[in-house]
């Protein structure tokens, strides 16, 4: 016997993310009562299906797969604040512990052992420091799940049926990555692709370790890690670093590119993207069509001082990649535009495909057109002119990266590396 958490037996309430409702409620063998219960009997709403029936206690096995699945809910939306998440998956973790005992039921198709690994670290819209390694981005999950999918179909035709054997899955993951180097290289692949490759199987071998320990698996704990770096080392003799025609993706013209572009919303987003160094995605016009992210009265800060020329500028603050959410400092004119679009329309957002076309149009008529550079060619430009502009006012080479980098929405100072490839050497 012991005590439950009064706000848990109270309920849980409304998480920020996923089901609309999930609560407990106390009950012991004779039924629900009230006090100090033996258990809690778990209840969800009808968006995620019923979880019991009445109130009888549900079958253990399916009681033990419903905590599971609560707790990995709990982790990945949490509850309003840390402290009372941390309460409930307290009392969770006693409930789970008391079913240790429970068989685990494992999918028997490969390509569903995939998808149950997958979501074990699956943690949409949650920010890196809210969940460090977790996939947290739609195309990521997409991107990698499609790599794991087509290793699924080679495992199956090697008549393999568990991917948690650890010794048959690392010996299939060699000879996988060395028949997909084998094909890059014959049909004069990139090296960007069989990086993704490794991710994909960097982050897939953390995902079956965090299922081995959640499940209590006796399962020998999966190790890729020194085929990646052999496999990287490889593919970084064998393959070019780009598929691409062009070694450098910013624009030779941007200002021309964007004033020859049609569309008034298509110049704007162009803009931002230019002057502020926002993806596709930051400026309502993200690549997957069932997202929606469009720029609203909520992203306007305001005008401000520029952190590195102390001149005016325009603040907009955008939700990106990884749910994380920066500020990016445009001109004046550009922010007053786009101030002007939300009074009158509400918000900034277009079709991506549309969105691109016009850019593509725009580089043709301008002479600067190479297949790939698309909006994200704009967000190189600044990178390359926003390092020059640091370095500029007394930053140092490693500051003037770093401010570049979280500029751009991202972490580590390295990655604008990848943007003034050709222009700014490490």
């Amino acid at each position: 016997m012991w005590s439950p958490c009064p706000k848990c037996q109270n309920g849980i309430g409304r998480p920020k993310r996923g089901p609309s409702i999930i609560w407990f409620q106390p009950f012991t063998e004779n039924g629900c009562v009230r006090g100090v219960p033996a258990a809690y009997r778990l209840i969800a709403c009808k968006k995620q299906g019923s979880l019991t029936n009445g109130n009888r206690k549900a079958e253990p096995e399916s009681e033990y797969r419903s905590l599971i699945t609560i707790r990995s809910s709990i982790e990945r939306c949490g509850a309003a604040t840390a402290k009372k998440r941390a309460c409930h998956l307290n009392c969770i973790g006693q409930l789970v512990a008391r079913n240790e005992g429970m068989r685990h039921r494992f999918p028997k198709s490969i390509h569903s052992q995939i998808e149950a690994i997958f979501h074990s670290v699956r943690v949409m819209r949650s920010t890196k420091e809210e969940n460090l390694l977790g996939i947290r981005s739609f195309g990521t999950w997409r991107v990698y799940r499609n790599v794991l999918h087509r290793f699924g179909r080679y495992m199956k035709g090697r008549g393999c049926v568990n991917i948690l054997d650890s010794k048959e899955f690392f010996e299939c993951t060699s000879e996988y990555l060395e028949s997909r180097l084998s094909e890059l290289q014959e049909q004069k692949g990139s090296r960007q692709t069989m990086e993704i490759i490794l991710s994909a199987f960097g982050k897939f071998s953390y995902a079956t370790n965090c299922y081995i320990k959640r499940h209590g698996l006796d399962i020998s704990p999966v190790d890729i890690e020194s085929l990646r770096e052999r496999y990287y080392s490889k593919s970084k003799l064998g393959l070019p670093a780009s598929s691409r025609s062009f070694e450098i993706r910013s624009y030779p013209d941007p200002v021309g590119l964007i004033e020859a572009i049609d569309d008034q919303i298509h110049q704007l987003q162009a803009s931002l993207q230019y002057e502020g160094g926002l993806r596709a995605s930051g400026v309502g016009a993200p690549g997957d069509p069932r997202l929606k992210n469009p720029l609203t009265r909520k992203g306007l800060r305001g005008i401000s001082r520029d952190p590195v020329t102390h001149e005016p500028v325009g603040v907009v603050a955008a939700v990106e990649k990884g749910g994380k959410e920066t500020e990016h400092y445009v001109s004046v004119v550009t922010y007053r535009r786009l101030e002007e679009q939300i009074a009158n329309h509400g918000s900034l957002e277009s079709d991506y495909t549309e969105y691109v076309s016009s850019i593509n149009r725009a580089a043709k008529d301008t002479g600067q057109y190479e297949a790939g550079r698309g909006s994200h060619g704009l967000k190189h430009n600044f990178a390359e002119e926003r390092y020059l502009q640091c370095v500029d006012n007394g930053m140092s080479h490693e500051q003037a990266l770093q401010q570049t980098s979280l500029e751009m929405s991202h972490f580590r100072f390295r990655e604008t590396l990848t943007y003034t490839r050709g222009k700014v050497n490490g």
